[in-house]
């Protein structure tokens, strides 16, 4: 049987558009929506009634596929200042077909057909991931471990770490590895300016929101060598623990024969199965991808008369932002960005509330969403 060039050509037209579904995150699963669109001739040429009347097609189908829609107004005195819509959905737009188009004295109308392809996991539009730096794994170990057996500990923590700085989905810092105990060095704000801190690169410090950790600790026991890991990620401007992760793994020693000579013969060193470890580093980027499309919110600090919000231009932060207090006594006061910097914003209350320096250490979030 001969097939014939345009089979052929719609075969691997076909593949490699599953093919990139499949590499785009998209699972098989495709949903057909059917839609009509219609859009007024006055005042418009027919070209540009037909786009208007397309959009809208496409956005019905969106309605009709499923999404979730959330909304905010912001007033004062009963004048509305601002409707932020969002919506929300898990499946994309990938293809449409116009089915048919009408034209009446008064409207250009539209039929389409939609492709929708579920999306295997949930994202958002612009995540944020906060910029990280890998701390030097710390390592101990036992009194008990064979000395051949001691270079396991460096080789785990050395591992460990490349597979956070290969899996991290976010930028990195490159203030090169260093210990938790450098880190904080390097952030005293009372550092002198000696031959020393020259010497140990002390002066400058170090541009990361977000530590991650690794401790290592060997211990000979029975069934082989024992490996403690401590797993951790640290928020640089407080140094609190947002992330924290223990597990044990177990390296088996080989079996021992009665023979001395094929015992030292057969001294291979145990290995360590690091599935687990993986699986833990896994567990901790889904938090931190659950974490960047979270709305943003963080404490104010007061700087003078000024309000600082700790997340600017990095963050995607625009001057005219909308937030809002999300606790306390002053909860729901709104706040806009007046000023944005790199990594700060300057926030100022509106609707006429006087006190701000109130407002120094409060929570707000940012209003976020599609206009």
């Amino acid at each position: 049987m001969r097939i014939g060039r345009p089979f052929l050509q719609l075969f691997v037209a076909l593949a490699f558009c599953f093919i990139g579904m499949a590499n785009n995150g998209f699972a098989a699963n495709i949903a057909t929506v059917d839609a009509t669109g219609r859009a007024a001739l006055s005042g418009h040429s027919e070209q540009k009634a037909r786009r208007f009347a397309l959009e809208d097609a496409l956005y019905l189908a969106a309605l009709q596929n499923g999404v979730r829609i959330s909304g905010t107004l912001v007033s004062h005195n009963g004048v509305l200042l601002r409707d932020i819509i969002t919506q929300n959905s898990d499946a994309k737009l990938v293809d449409f077909k116009i089915l048919k188009e009408n034209k009446s004295p008064t409207h250009y109308q539209v039929s389409i057909r939609a492709f929708f392809a579920e999306s295997a996991a949930q994202t958002c539009a612009n995540p944020r991931f906060e910029k990280a730096l890998i701390l030097r794994p710390s390592v101990s170990i036992g009194q008990k471990v064979h000395a051949h057996h001691a270079a396991l500990g460096p080789e785990l923590g050395k591992a460990i770490t490349h597979y956070i700085s290969q899996n991290y989905p976010g930028p990195l810092s490159s203030g090169g590895m260093m210990s938790f105990a450098d880190f904080k060095k390097r952030q005293s704000p009372k550092k002198m300016l000696s031959y020393a801190s020259l010497q140990s690169n002390q002066l400058e410090a170090v541009d990361a929101a977000l530590l991650i950790s690794t401790d290592v600790t060997l211990r000979s026991g029975s069934g082989g060598v024992h490996a403690m890991i401590s797993l951790s990620a640290i928020s640089a401007r407080n140094l609190t623990e947002v992330f924290s992760s223990n597990l044990q793994i177990l390296a088996p020693l080989s079996p021992k024969t009665p023979f001395r000579t094929l015992n030292l013969l057969d001294a291979r060193s145990p290995v360590f199965d690091l599935t687990a470890v993986f699986g833990a580093v896994d567990q901790m980027i889904g938090q931190f991808n659950s974490a960047s499309c979270a709305p943003l919110q963080a404490p104010l600090a007061l700087a003078g008369e000024n309000l600082i919000f700790p997340h600017g231009q990095n963050a995607g932060i625009k001057t005219g932002a909308l937030a809002y207090i999300t606790t306390g006594e002053h909860a729901w006061v709104l706040l806009e960005v007046s000023e944005v910097m790199t990594g700060q914003a300057m926030m100022r209350p509106i609707n006429n509330f006087q006190n701000s320096e109130s407002l120094a250490g409060q929570t707000v979030q940012l209003i976020e969403g599609t206009f």
